[in-house]
């Protein structure tokens, strides 16, 4: 006769389950709060890793949409040749471009007002207007607390941004108008992007990575060379 298979051990195999269980039930969230920040973590870590090392960033927050594809690389490219130094030693001068779409109220109502083809009247679209308003409103809260943490002290903006975000809220070391430099005259792709009113405003942060003195003497370097760009 064939010997009996022995039976697996029920108890010990019920005493692991039972501890299992017991230890999912004190710790589920726990586990599940490291398990999230680890899997961020690691996925962060991935992209930072795979991005291009770049030398110091520039903020643009104005009225219009993201660049993106050639227009970004055209824009990018006049802003990479302006910087004074490769600061990082990697052999190549590369901006890093943080982009906020920023609008006021009234430029808003406009992007979604229209001739109406039966009355010939002007309407607003409400409902596109309504999500605008709610968009706008994140990017804004975007926009602040990206100010707050020092990591850029060159910025490209509106107006309706320097006077309600940065004027008498953030240590602003010097201001220009874009449309009075001769880079704006220079270069077509920069006034088909940016407004001629757009304020090229130099900070010095605090806090973060630009309130070191040797990366705040890099960005005014930038800065300078941004206002005293000459053509070649």
């Amino acid at each position: 006769m064939e010997e009996k298979q022995q039976a697996p051990d029920i108890t010990q195999h019920s005493r692991l389950f039972r501890w299992l269980d017991n230890f999912w039930y004190h710790y589920k969230w726990p586990v599940i709060i490291v398990a999230f920040f680890l899997i961020v973590g690691i996925i962060g870590f991935s992209q930072c890793a795979a991005q291009e090392k770049t030398d110091l960033t520039l903020a643009v927050a104005v009225p219009n949409p993201d660049l993106g594809g050639e227009p970004l690389e055209v824009f990018a490219g006049i802003f990479d040749n302006l910087l004074p130094a490769d600061s990082n030693g990697d052999g190549q001068k590369r901006v890093a471009l943080a982009q906020f779409s920023i609008y006021t109220e009234d430029e808003l109502v406009a992007l979604y007002t229209y001739t109406d083809p039966e009355t010939g009247e002007e309407r607003v679209q409400t409902d596109g207007l309504v999500a605008a308003r709610h968009y706008n409103a994140e990017r804004i809260q975007s926009l602040q607390t990206y100010m707050m943490t020092g990591e850029c002290a060159v910025w490209l903006v509106s107006p309706y941004v320097y006077e309600t975000m940065m004027e008498g809220q953030l240590p602003v070391s010097a201001t220009a108008v874009l449309g009075d430099t001769a880079l704006y005259g220079y270069y077509e792709a920069l006034r088909e992007q940016l407004p001629p009113d757009t304020l090229i405003v130099l900070t010095q942060p605090v806090m973060g990575a630009m309130s070191d003195p040797a990366s705040f003497s890099q960005a005014q370097d930038y800065y300078h060379a941004i206002v005293g760009f000459t053509a070649p």
